[in-house]
């Protein structure tokens, strides 16, 4: 208890208290929250936690995407003028207002706020970002790649006294970390930074409060920042980013996969009542909804009823006495779907990225993993319960 006292303590003095010449280190504290909330079933095995810089970015392109317009941009810090040339507010406002422009004139871009969290969840799944062209997906590697290296700046400089390194180590590839408990999927070539396991845990208990925290300084800073095109309010900035993502890409690929599995004869039941499918309509539901966590994950996209799912379901994440039942509902549904050599190498790869888990896993203690996330976020985030 002492350890998140004091955890609460320098995120909270982090947050309001230290100097802000823009608005990274905000966003350096919302990053590692949401990842720790995505990674949220995750086991640091008494060890601290190394994260990726790449997670961090993929999180920075969405909190950022709102304010990115060649128009009406909206700036995140003053313009410095640096040997006689007028700097951006950000190294990668060109990069991602560029990546905003070729996302708009996709099959699904829009000009929603939330667009950029909508684009890193398509890039995370495979088979969604193979519907986009090599050279967007180029030009989203390219920008997560200049935005992680602005990542290392409020990593420096996080603290009070703005000394160098006061709560953070510098970011190393993660070879050369030492004894850490690295985040699944990650690579021993990529950069981190390492969470101390006290904050880590705190990340997860504090989180919904850390996420408002953000979200109102980040509004009152900017309120602050002398805009170039026009003026901006704090109400203008908090609609901005707490614009929920929507589904609105048709879960073809999936259904039709499911289909397959019916036309072979197997049976399939709703996740949630467990009455039979095959013949019937069903939606393709996100355990945990896309208002709430973006994810197109294989393992969260479950066959369910229509008017339950649309009802029932809705928004919502399962209530603690469903849990046994959603355990084994789960256990049917990955079962079924290593039943299809499509479904499951989606299966697989998405399961590795998240919880590192390889195909040798059985179909019960993927479910325990999913179950111990979907529960966690659920917690964290003091979702409403069906």
């Amino acid at each position: 208890m002492n350890d998140l006292i004091e955890v609460q303590k320098i995120l909270s003095s982090i947050l309001r208290h230290d100097k802000k010449l823009n608005n990274y280190k905000l966003a350096l504290i919302r990053g590692i929250n949401d990842v720790a909330l995505a990674y949220a079933g995750f086991e640091p095995q008494e060890k601290d936690v190394a994260v990726p810089l790449r997670l961090l970015a993929d999180f920075w392109i969405g909190y950022y995407w709102p304010f990115m317009s060649r128009i009406m941009p909206v700036l995140q810090g003053p313009r410095v003028l640096r040997d006689g040339v007028l700097r951006s507010d950000m190294a990668f406002r060109e990069s991602l207002t560029l990546l905003k422009e070729q996302w708009q004139v996709t099959a699904f871009g829009s000009d929603r706020p939330s667009d950029g969290m909508v684009l890193v969840a398509e890039m995370q799944s495979e088979h969604l970002r193979s519907s986009h062209s090599p050279e967007f997906f180029q030009s989203y590697l390219r920008t997560r790649k200049i935005v992680a290296s602005s990542v290392e700046y409020p990593i420096q400089y996080a603290g009070l006294g703005n000394r160098e390194f006061n709560i953070f180590k510098p970011a190393a590839l993660l070879s050369n970390l030492g004894n850490v408990s690295a985040l699944p999927g990650t690579s021993q070539t990529e950069k981190c930074v390492v969470i101390p396991l006290p904050m880590w845990e705190g990340f997860k208990t504090f989180s919904l409060w850390i996420e408002a925290l953000c979200i109102h300084e980040w509004s009152l800073f900017i309120e602050t920042v002398r805009q170039e095109a026009r003026t901006v309010t704090r109400g203008e900035v908090y609609q901005m980013v707490t614009d929920r993502p929507d589904s609105r890409r048709p879960l073809t690929w999936e259904r039709n996969q499911v289909e397959l599995l019916m036309l072979e004869g197997h049976q399939v039941t709703c996740m949630w009542t467990g009455r039979t499918l095959n013949n019937q309509p069903f939606d393709m539901d996100h355990i945990i909804p896309i208002s709430l966590f973006p994810i197109n994950e294989t393992w969260n996209l479950v066959p369910s009823e229509p008017n339950f799912n649309s009802h029932v379901k809705a928004h919502k994440m399962p209530d603690v006495g469903r849990k046994a039942h959603v355990l084994a509902e789960l256990e049917k549904v990955y079962t079924l779907y290593r039943k299809s050599i499509a479904l499951s190498q989606s299966l697989e790869r998405d399961t590795f990225t998240r919880f590192n888990s390889l195909s040798n896993i059985s179909a019960l203690d993927l479910s325990k993993s999913v179950v111990a996330m979907v529960y966690a976020i659920s917690d964290a985030r003091n979702a409403p319960r069906f």
